[in-house]
């Protein structure tokens, strides 16, 4: 969905996290994860993780199948990986970046219209890593969703049904802001509008276009 005529009149807006409140480097994991093999020289052995497809493991530790220490041990015996708990840590979170700058002041704005809420496809290691530093965003959503707290993650419908039931308001007052298609696309299947953010940067316009 995009263009100011497409943007229906809603009372919540549902936020995603990664590349639209904070930074994420998507390209850094492999490299990282490949620089950890017991074997250097089969760099396939590393797990596949990028925006748009991930190895299983990756999932699992999503939608809270695998703990993180589960998640640890299935690197080093799936995907030969030979390091302690901290470089794992560090191989994995490495992705994460900073708070995009003045959205802390953009939700504010919002917050004076609209009732905010967060869904997030993450993860306990990742949570861990950015609570404390986005904690000032964090506290302005009425709830933070996650999806290793909920055991379900976008696009999966099942993820949207918890949230509606949760906040305990028809899908069709909901609209999901988030940079990813294929969340679009499921949460407008299952009733919801959306608006893909295909750049960070948009933010702000989009925001000023809400709040007219």
């Amino acid at each position: 969905m995009s263009g100011e005529s497409r943007i229906p009149s809603v009372p919540i807006l549902l936020f995603d996290f990664g590349q639209v409140l904070i930074e994420v480097f998507f390209d850094r994991a492999e490299p990282a994860f490949r620089r950890l093999l017991s074997n250097p020289s089969k760099p396939e052995l590393a797990p596949q993780y990028n925006k748009y497809r991930q190895s299983e493991v990756f999932t699992q530790l999503e939608i809270g199948a695998v703990s993180p220490a589960q998640f640890r041990q299935t690197m080093r015996e799936r995907h030969a990986i030979e390091a302690d708990d901290d470089a794992i840590d560090a191989a994995w979170n490495c992705i994460l970046g900073n708070v995009f700058a003045g959205r802390l002041e953009l939700l504010q704005r919002l917050s004076q219209r609209y009732e905010l809420y967060l869904l997030s496809n993450t993860n306990q290691l990742h949570h861990d890593a950015f609570i404390e530093p986005a904690a000032d965003v964090l506290a302005m959503f009425r709830h933070c969703f996650y999806s290793h707290e909920l055991g379900e993650r976008k696009p999966d419908a099942a993820i949207y049904e918890k949230v509606v039931r949760h906040i305990g308001a028809p899908a069709r007052d909901i609209m999901l802001i988030d940079d990813n298609a294929l969340n679009v696309r499921a949460a407008e299947h299952f009733g919801m509008p959306a608006i893909l953010l295909e750049h960070p940067d948009a933010l702000p316009g989009l925001a000023d276009l809400l709040l007219r």
